[in-house]
């Protein structure tokens, strides 16, 4: 049984080994080194290689690390939208504004958490990074965006929590992030340190209460590369919330209560890492974290040997190194981890992927799907006339996220195909960011056809030009064909905010993905298969309030 006396007989090594989670994936040899010699006892999901992602050869692989390990280990993933972000054999699901934009929004919410959790237990991952509890009150965030619940406090508070119930009941860490928020940023925390300029008391109303009033729920926190100069204490001017002590052991901590797992997101991301470097993983630490994300792109044994020097030098005082520690064997004791039992391969072909959990996001993608104009739909297959189907194409579609680890997808295909179902249509794609040349080509295509459905991917994602956004370039195209004798349907999948953007339209539907059961939602919702139910869950525009749809 673990205690704090026990945890006083660990050796510093075996202590600091329990505190890091290993990303590193251009290092194999390295993290086999460091499991045998005992200064490894935490590995992340970007560590799997990609020819390793089948359910049997992944398996194998975290069951040789479990044999390898001299102590317990933890396996941390990042799945948002599911384990399929790493394991294609996983349940896809979409973000969780779907589920927000949902009629039965609070049972969805459970059941996409546990999907998730149910899912990484049976690979044997004890810790996941999810969900995003940020309240996305800015409109141009290109980085949070769909990854949010809503822009209201109260309804992330309430979604939250029954997702976080959802993924520990099925004995899974979850851990609610940015905090202390991330929803007010208009900059990428992956690419620069955003700052939020925003009174203690604006904070305190809306990003910081869902941790205050869920600090009893929570096994897990992630902190943000986040500056909040109204709640960094003295000499923390300029500092992230990462590695500030006032913003994560006296408020978190201290004023919340919460006693909980803190672990930091990834130290690759630029903003820390260009102005801290290596450096900010002690000095994440000395700030409360109990775990970091290693810095992927570097030799996990640097991060090792410096956490380590600065615990033998005392510059991280025993007595929070042996707090952190404690929290840590807690939670493995809690959650069977302690004997490194291997994975039953077997077991989890059954539960990666089942017929359940894939008609859970199938639900969840048909609850979803969000009428926004609908003067000519749904459409009539025999009187829609000759059609042109045109799909942007966005560069997730032609190469893997490297800090997500996503498995990508041919989503503009998917729809085109989904559409042709239905009716005999043309098929054009163009880029998320097109040359002018092509989309003058485009709207001259157009002029041809009786009815265009302009299917816009909408994607937030790390390290990505225009991310969330619609190029002017696609608004232009939207707006040339939306003037000509055409009917036009605008199809958004992903971020909302784009219908902003859209010139006057007259048949518009919105999804939250680009995954193939919301595009199946919203084709059957394009042709009066099913009903399009959900509302939108932000404020768009004043035409296009939080909780608008157009549904009769």
């Amino acid at each position: 049984m673990i205690t704090k006396e026990s945890i006083k007989s660990m050796s510093l090594k075996e202590k600091i080994a329990h505190m890091i989670i290993y990303r590193a994936g251009e290092f194999q040899e390295r993290l086999d080194e460091m499991l045998e010699n005992g200064t490894a006892a935490n590995i992340g999901g970007v560590f799997i290689p990609s020819d390793k992602r089948d359910i049997d050869s992944a398996v194998e692989l975290m069951n040789k690390w479990r044999a390898k390990a001299k102590y317990p280990l933890f396996f941390f993933v990042d799945a948002e939208w599911g384990v399929a972000q790493i394991f294609p054999d996983g349940t896809r699901l979409s973000p969780v504004m779907a589920v927000g934009a949902s009629e039965n929004a609070e049972e969805l919410a459970y059941l996409h958490g546990n999907v998730v959790g149910r899912e990484c237990a049976a690979l044997g991952y004890r810790i996941v990074s999810n969900p995003t509890v940020d309240v996305n009150i800015e409109p141009k965030n290109p980085i949070i965006c769909t990854r949010a619940f809503s822009d209201d406090t109260d309804t992330v508070i309430r979604l939250s929590r029954a997702y976080i119930r959802g993924v520990q009941d099925a004995g899974v860490i979850c851990n609610a992030k940015h905090y202390p928020g991330h929803g007010a940023t208009a900059v990428d925390s992956h690419m620069a340190m955003p700052e939020v300029r925003r009174t203690k008391e604006e904070l305190y109303d809306v990003e910081l209460r869902p941790y205050k009033e869920m600090c009893n729920d929570m096994w897990g926190v992630m902190t943000a590369h986040i500056h909040y100069p109204a709640l960094a204490g003295e000499g923390e001017e300029g500092v992230p919330a990462t590695l500030s002590r006032t913003m994560l052991y006296d408020i978190l901590r201290g004023e919340f209560g919460y006693d909980n797992l803190i672990i930091s997101d990834s130290l690759t991301m630029k903003g820390i890492k260009d102005k801290y470097g290596l450096h900010a993983a002690v000095g994440a630490i000395k700030a409360g974290h109990d775990i970091i994300l290693q810095d992927y792109m570097t030799d996990p044994q640097i991060t090792f040997d410096l956490v380590m020097d600065a615990a033998k030098s005392g510059e991280i005082p025993m007595e929070w190194i042996d707090e952190s520690v404690y929290r840590i064997m807690k939670f493995k004791e809690q959650l069977g981890c302690m004997s490194n039992e291997p994975v039953d391969v077997e077991a989890a072909r059954k539960i990666l992927g089942c017929e359940e959990h894939i008609n859970v996001s199938k639900r969840i993608a048909r609850e979803s799907i969000t009428p926004i104009e609908s003067s000519s739909l749904p459409l009539d297959t025999k009187s829609a006339g000759k059609t042109l189907v045109i799909a942007t194409v966005g560069p997730e579609e032609e190469r893997a996220m490297a800090d997500l680890g996503d498995c990508g997808g041919r989503a503009s295909l998917n729809i085109a195909n989904a559409i042709k179902a239905y009716c005999t249509a043309d098929a054009e794609y163009v880029s998320e960011l097109p040359e002018k040349a092509r989309v003058d080509e485009l709207i001259e295509l157009a002029k041809g056809y009786d009815t265009v459905v302009v299917a816009a991917f909408v994607r937030t994602s790390s390290y990505k030009e225009n991310s969330g956004k619609l190029s002017p370039e696609i608004t232009r195209l939207l707006e040339a064909v939306g003037k000509s004798s055409a009917t036009l349907v605008s199809l958004i999948l992903g971020s909302p905010y784009a219908i902003a953007d859209i010139p006057e339209q007259k048949n518009c539907l919105v999804a939250y993905s680009d995954d193939i059961y919301c595009i199946d939602a919203i084709v059957d919702a394009l042709f009066g298969k099913a009903e399009a139910r959900g509302h939108l869950p932000v404020n768009v525009s004043e035409k296009y309030p939080r909780g608008y749809s157009c549904r009769k």
